[in-house]
């Protein structure tokens, strides 16, 4: 009986000894390699993203009319933490060729002739102070003949708002000013005010509102609307009623994972264009109208560079929990090391039998 309470007093003062030691109780306070990997998967933001996008359309009719259009156009995207960086160009050229003389055959046409001929390009940068709000810089190119702008240039800062930002859904509003400069393509033209000038700048107060709608796992309708009050002109004297509107609306359809057909209807207007004399007083035989329209049908092809980061793989058997309440940690229950098999205890030596007579 002595012995094995001499052995069970060991067995305690051996554990007891190791909960105390220093170099376990270390181990336990440090936090283990999986979970700091999670902390940082974490941290990061869930919309970094490398994305380029390409875009391709065009139309032809030969017959009774003919010409001929294409459209091309692409997007390049970077979101970094706190950066994002987008860079977007779009070219649309088409050719016609008509009926000029009433004296022609049923299949005599005139030589083709450049109908459209718009360049557009933009570079924008934001950095987001928080996830629903970023400052932004933009710099934008527009080259369209048949506009009289051979080009123009502008350049916008702003402050941005996420106003709703959901799965689906996400509505924002920016503020900013914009600085234009206009070119024009058919010599000196009326810049309001009785003044002609072979070119113009503009200064203007800009606001936007946009909204994006996931209507379902295929259909995703996206819109903008621009709006610029131009407060200072040169070189004639600004007129308070001069206003710019741009507004964007485009529908993609999801064919593939990779692949979209986009329908793009952009809208433009300004109340006094290169040859108006007066805003919103369109006059018969100036060279600009006030209004434009463009619609597009593309093919729209998206390209993840970054991929979607795998999963991490989680070990079989996590390291033990500590007990917030004792010092033991909690092991795994499936992966708990057996306990060693208690050892034999000697037998005890048999008595010698005393022999009779002895």
């Amino acid at each position: 009986m002595q012995r094995h309470f001499r052995i069970a007093l060991a067995l305690a003062l051996a554990l007891a000894g190791a909960a105390t030691s220093p170099d376990l109780a270390s181990a336990q306070a440090a936090p283990d390699t999986a979970a700091q990997h999670q902390d940082r998967v974490a941290a990061r933001n869930p919309e970094d993203d490398l994305r380029l996008q390409l875009t391709a359309g065009a139309a032809l009719a030969y017959g009774n009319a003919r010409n001929f259009a294409v459209n091309l156009g692409g997007n390049f995207n970077v979101r970094r933490d706190q950066h994002a960086f987008l860079a977007e160009v779009g070219w649309i050229f088409g050719m016609t060729a008509v009926r000029d003389d009433p004296a022609m055959m049923m299949y005599d046409f005139g030589d083709f002739a450049e109908t459209t001929n718009n360049f557009t390009g933009r570079l924008r940068y934001d950095f987001f102070v928080d996830d629903d709000n970023a400052l932004f810089g933009v710099f934008r190119a527009r080259r369209d003949p048949f506009a009289n702008l051979e080009p123009r240039v502008q350049a916008q800062v702003g402050y941005l708002r996420n106003l709703l930002r959901e799965d689906k859904h996400r509505f924002w509003v920016e503020i900013g000013v914009d600085y234009s400069y206009d070119r024009f393509s058919d010599g000196l033209l009326e810049v309001g005010g009785g003044v002609q000038s072979t070119d113009r700048s503009l200064f203007a107060a800009r606001g936007f509102i946009g909204y994006t709608n996931e209507i379902n796992s295929a259909l995703t309708y996206t819109t903008g609307l621009e709006v610029l009050w131009v407060v200072l002109r040169a070189p004639a004297a600004v007129d308070p009623g001069h206003f710019r509107f741009e507004w964007v609306n485009r529908f993609r359809s999801q064919i593939e994972d990779w692949l979209q057909v986009s329908l793009d209807i952009t809208g433009r207007f300004d109340s006094q264009p290169p040859g108006q004399a007066s805003p919103w007083d369109e006059q018969g035989g100036q060279p600009t109208q006030m209004f434009d329209l463009i619609t597009t049908l593309n093919l729209v092809g998206n390209f993840d560079l970054d991929g979607t980061p795998a999963a991490e793989e989680e070990p079989a058997c996590p390291e033990p929990t500590p007990c917030p309440e004792c010092a033991e940690p909690t092991p795994c229950p499936e992966c708990a090391e057996p306990a060693p098999e208690p050892e034999p205890e000697p037998e005890a030596e048999a008595e010698p039998v005393a022999e009779d007579g002895e």
